[in-house]
């Protein structure tokens, strides 16, 4: 397995990572149950910002750079 000499994210993208499902969320359940008056002109497109946010999740994921591991080895001690 090749190491990557990227350096790690900033944990701004991890919260960005992290902030889309949960808006996406948010803005269906906002959309279906609360049915605010600045949503309802929308229409069919209040699912296709939330889909918008779930592939940019994805999106990220990809960019995202973790710390380098190194997996333990049998003789190493913890």
């Amino acid at each position: 397995m090749a190491h990557s000499s990227a350096q790690p994210s900033g944990p701004w993208l991890g919260a960005l990572i992290t902030a889309c499902p949960l808006l996406a969320a948010a803005w269906l359940l906002a959309y279906t149950l609360l049915r605010l008056p600045f949503l309802e002109p929308l229409g069919g497109w209040n699912y296709a910002g939330p889909l918008a946010l779930i592939i940019a999740v994805g999106l990220l994921g990809r960019v995202w750079h973790g710390d380098n591991y190194v997996r333990p080895t049998s003789t190493s001690r913890l």
